[in-house]
């Protein structure tokens, strides 16, 4: 994706404060621009958005933030809303990184918080974990949710402009045909897992390798493993989310998917 140096250069000419947290913007793995919440706010309007927040139990939560489309068109230039297949990786202090679509980002309602109204200049903790979602936190309007596949991803640090196979590009089921279970439960990996999990060291860091140096369907028995999926509340304490979304067609698929991965893995470990 090309990008515009001389806007990227002149946007962030002074360098942020040491104690103020800083987004940075990269691109091809390299930095590209970055700049802290209130150098952000010199040039991206900024609004006070009241969201339903589905980490505080759907309580409707007051944010200061930035309307995501037209930040990333500061950071980046227009270009990344053309990139086919395009997507933008919002990346997490912990290693976690959400892939959004840049169709849902262009949708409207996605908001890039770096301020809590309520309890500025602390922030209101979220999730099971109680998290501090700071310093900047993707929140959406309109009911998106992460029940119907929006990322709600908090303690976010960069963004990455990205196609998913070009950053992945060893997790696609080799010989797959269209419309098998094995494509299908790719599809679900990518919608719900990769986030996390990686295979062969490609993809999330925050949770277990599930393919290296053995394939999770090795070790686990097959029902464990999708009730584990569906419900890992119900086993431990953990931070990986329950999917009580997903049926027992999806969980197959995910199987699947995952026990043809276990035979094309990319090195021996």
């Amino acid at each position: 994706m090309p990008l515009k140096p001389l806007l990227l250069s002149a946007l962030f000419a002074l360098p942020a404060s040491a104690a103020e947290p800083v987004l940075e913007a990269r691109a091809k793995g390299a930095v590209v621009a970055k700049g802290s919440a209130a150098e952000l706010s010199a040039r991206v309007a900024t609004s006070r958005v009241v969201v339903p927040n589905p980490f505080l139990g759907g309580r409707s939560k007051p944010y200061e933030a930035f309307p995501a489309a037209a930040l990333l068109d500061a950071l980046y230039g227009k270009d990344w809303r053309d990139a086919p297949s395009g997507e933008v990786a919002f990346l997490a202090a912990d290693g976690y990184a959400a892939r959004v679509a840049t169709a849902k980002l262009l949708e409207g309602g996605a908001w890039l918080a770096f301020r809590d109204l309520d309890k500025a200049p602390a922030w209101e903790p979220v999730g099971e974990k109680n998290a501090d979602p700071s310093p900047f936190f993707l929140i959406w309007e309109k009911a998106r949710t992460p029940e119907a596949g929006y990322a709600w991803p908090w303690q976010v640090v960069a963004v990455e402009t990205t196609r998913f196979e070009d950053a992945y590009p060893h997790l696609a089921p080799a010989g797959a045909k269209a419309g098998s279970p094995e494509l299908r439960g790719y599809s679900l990996f990518r919608a719900h897992c990769v986030k996390c999990h990686g295979l062969d060291q490609e993809g999330g860091k925050v949770g277990p390798d599930l393919n290296a140096p053995r394939n999770v369907t090795e070790y686990r028995p097959k029902d464990q493993l999708k009730a584990f999926i569906k419900r890992a509340s119900s086993f431990r304490y953990t931070q990986m989310p329950d999917h009580d979304s997903l049926s027992d067609k999806d969980l197959e698929d995910l199987w699947r998917y995952l026990k043809l991965k276990a035979a094309q893995r990319q090195k021996p470990w």
